[in-house]
Parts: structure tokens; sequence; C-alpha cells
């Protein structure tokens, strides 16, 4: 992770792009952070499927356990 993150509810979820990826678990929030900056960041659970960073932090979080797997739409 390359950047400063102070919350101790948030999960890593790795890298991506130019950001790092958090679940924050006390929140129910996905964290994309590009800098040390408080401001440099964006967050939302109900952003997750409008926003890449979010969405990819939204794909990790399932595959890690935070979250569970959502049922196939394509029924």
């Amino acid at each position: 992770m390359r950047y400063k993150h102070d919350c101790p509810e948030c999960r890593p979820l790795g890298e991506y792009g130019d950001a790092d990826l958090y679940f924050c678990k006390n929140n129910n929030l996905f964290v994309a952070r590009y800098g040390d900056k408080g401001r440099d960041y964006q967050s939302g659970f109900q952003f997750a499927d409008k926003i890449p960073h979010l969405r990819e932090a939204k794909k990790r979080a399932i595959e890690f356990g935070y979250l569970p797997k959502e049922p196939d739409k394509a029924a």
C-alpha cells in the first residue's frame, strides 16, 4: 500500500491502478485512496457499480470474504 490510511477498521484490499483499495468494516464502505492527504480518496457503497476503483474494491471485498457473494443475475 502506497498511501497513509489511518482508519483502524479498514481492511486493505491491495493496489489498483493509482489507488490503494480498502473495505471499511465499521461503515460498510469501499475506499480508494489516491494520496496521503485526508481528501485524497473516494468512498461509498452505493457508488461501487459506477466508479471503477470502487467496483474493484467491492469485487475484492467479496473475494476476501468481507462481504457475501452476490447472487447470479443471469437467471
